[in-house]
């Protein structure tokens, strides 16, 4: 009984901190829009340490002009079924595509923890206009349940939280 109350519990407080209804991009964005450094947003930052998840060290997306990116240290949540790890780091190909009325990011995995790797992962990206949040989806997508991730200056990469 108390497990079926503590996972309640956690389930509400990451669905209160997240929109109901993501407002994402209906036009194509630009790409320099999109390049740089993207981190977790504070909210979704302390709803990941609620349901303990250590965010110590450095955790971002960053989005490369040539179109790499460059994943280091991101939570498990986001590929659970891909890996055992309690962080990844990835490298690969992003672009942006369309899907159904909305754009994402599309991101072509070719390495994950230093293995060989090949597998999509698919970023929607909320708001009409620049800035825009990225929403990397935890579990089914037609849940809603989604973390906002933030673009921090271009020029940074490291980006410690």
């Amino acid at each position: 009984m108390l497990n079926k109350f503590l996972l309640l519990s956690i389930l509400a407080t990451l669905l209160c901190s997240c929109d109901s209804a993501p407002n994402y991009v209906h036009n194509l964005p630009q790409n320099a829009d999109l390049v740089g450094t993207w981190i977790l947003t504070k909210d979704a930052a302390e709803s990941l340490r609620q349901i303990g998840t250590d965010l110590d060290g450095e955790h971002n997306l960053q989005l490369n002009a040539d179109g790499t990116f460059v994943i280091v240290g991101m939570p498990n949540l986001f590929l659970s079924q891909t890996t055992n790890a309690k962080f990844y780091s990835a490298t690969g190909k992003w672009h942006v595509d369309r899907a159904n009325w909305y754009w994402q990011i599309t991101l072509q995995f070719e390495t994950l923890n230093q293995d060989n790797a090949m597998f999509f992962s698919f970023i929607p990206i909320e708001n009409q206009n620049p800035p825009y949040s990225l929403h990397m989806i935890y579990g089914d997508r037609s849940d809603n349940f989604f973390y906002p991730f933030v673009r921090t200056d271009p020029s940074r990469v490291n980006i410690k939280r």
